[in-house]
C-alpha cells in the first residue's frame, strides 16, 4: 500500500519537465522575447559579455536539452536557438583581444565557445601568466589554481602552448588530460616561452614574470594597472597591485573576494558604492599605495610602464 502512493519514475520525470519549463525557461525565452516589458526586472544580463551571460544561457542551454525529446509545447527549441546564439555573441566577447577574461582571473571560460571569438586562443595564455605558484587573484576569486579545459583548447587550435594551465598545480596530474593525449607532440609546453608578458586591452592592463616556468621554488610577481570600472562589480580599486611567489611560498598575496551577500557588494562600482567600504575590495585591501586613507578614484585608468629583456625558458 505504501509503495502504491509513492509517485512512479514517469511522474517524477513529468514533474522535472514541468518545473524546467515553468521555473526556468519560460523565464528566458520572455528574457529574449520581451526583455524590457515582461522581463525587465531580471534580462539585464543578456547583454553583458561575461560571467552573467555565459552562466545564464548555458543554464538555459543545458535545462532545453533536457527536455527536448519530449517537450510538446516548442519552448525547448525556441531557447535553444535565442540562447546559443547569445552565448556566441555576448558570452564569448568577454574574452579582450590580448586573451584577458573582463571579470579577473577565474571568472573564466573556454569551453564550450571554442572559435566564437578570435581571441579565444589567446585566453590560454592570460590563464598561464596569471598562474604562479598561486593565482594573482585580483578582484572577486582566491589564490587557487583551477582545472581548465585548455587540453580541449590545444587539440582544437593544434598548439600545445594551452597545455600548461589545463590542470591545477604543476606536479598535479590531470585525469582529463588522457582524453587530449596526442602521442605525435614531441617538446615541452615551456620551449622557448617567454618568461614574462604584458596584456594590455580597453580596460585591463597587467604583465607577469617570472625565474623558471618549470621550478616551483622559482620566483614569480605579477602586477596591474588598467581600468577600475568596466569589470561587471567584480573588481577591487587596485591600482599598482601585486603579488609575489619565492621559494615555494607566497610573500605577497591578495584578499581576493569577499562575502558575495553582503550589503550592496554588487551595486554598483561608482565612487560611492558600498562595494568599496569593504577591506577586501577597497583600496586598503591591496598591495599598492593608500594616499590620505582614501580610495583610489574609480575613474582613474593608469598603464603600467613594460620593458624585457625578452628571455625565454631554455628547451
Amino acid at each position: 500500500m505504501i509503495g502504491s502512493t509513492m509517485p512512479g519514475p514517469r511522474n517524477n520525470e513529468r514533474r522535472s519537465r514541468w518545473s524546467i519549463t515553468n521555473l526556468g525557461l519560460s523565464y528566458g525565452l520572455k528574457v529574449y522575447q520581451d526583455p524590457d516589458g515582461a522581463a525587465e526586472g531580471y534580462s539585464w544580463w543578456r547583454l553583458q559579455p561575461g560571467n552573467w551571460d555565459c552562466v545564464c544561457t548555458n543554464g538555459l542551454i543545458m535545462g532545453a536539452l533536457a527536455i527536448a525529446n519530449e517537450d510538446t509545447t516548442g519552448i525547448a527549441a525556441k531557447v535553444l536557438a535565442y540562447a546559443t546564439a547569445n552565448s556566441a555573441e555576448v558570452c564569448a566577447m568577454a574574452v579582450q583581444a590580448d586573451g584577458t577574461w573582463t571579470e579577473t582571473p577565474n571568472y573564466w571560460l573556454n569551453t564550450g565557445l571554442l572559435t566564437s571569438n578570435p581571441s579565444q586562443n589567446l585566453s590560454s595564455a592570460y590563464h598561464m601568466y596569471v598562474t604562479g605558484q598561486k593565482l594573482f587573484d585580483y578582484g572577486n576569486w582566491t589564490e587557487e589554481v583551477h582545472a581548465t579545459a585548455n587540453g580541449l583548447c590545444s587539440t582544437v587550435i593544434n598548439s600545445t602552448s594551452c597545455m600548461p594551465s589545463s590542470t591545477g598545480p604543476r606536479d598535479a596530474p590531470e585525469p582529463m588530460a588522457m582524453f587530449w593525449y596526442n602521442p605525435q607532440t614531441t617538446g615541452s609546453w615551456w620551449d622557448n616561452l617567454a618568461l614574462d608578458h604584458h596584456f594590455s586591452n580597453a580596460t585591463d592592463d597587467w604583465a607577469s614574470m617570472r625565474s623558471s616556468w618549470t621550478d616551483n621554488n622559482g620566483t614569480y610577481v605579477a602586477m596591474k594597472a588598467g581600468n577600475l570600472t568596466g569589470h561587471q562589480t567584480h573588481g577591487d580599486l587596485d591600482i599598482g597591485d601585486f603579488v609575489m611567489d619565492a621559494l615555494g611560498q607566497r610573500w605577497a598575496g591578495e584578499n581576493g573576494n569577499g562575502q558575495y551577500l553582503a550589503n550592496g557588494y554588487f551595486t554598483t562600482e561608482a565612487q560611492d558604492g558600498a562595494r568599496w567600504t569593504y577591506y577586501q575590495k577597497g583600496t586598503q585591501g591591496q598591495n599598492t599605495i593608500m594616499i590620505n586613507e582614501a580610495n583610489q578614484n574609480v575613474l582613474a585608468a593608469p598603464a603600467l610602464v613594460f620593458d624585457t629583456t625578452s628571455e625565454a625558458q631554455p628547451r
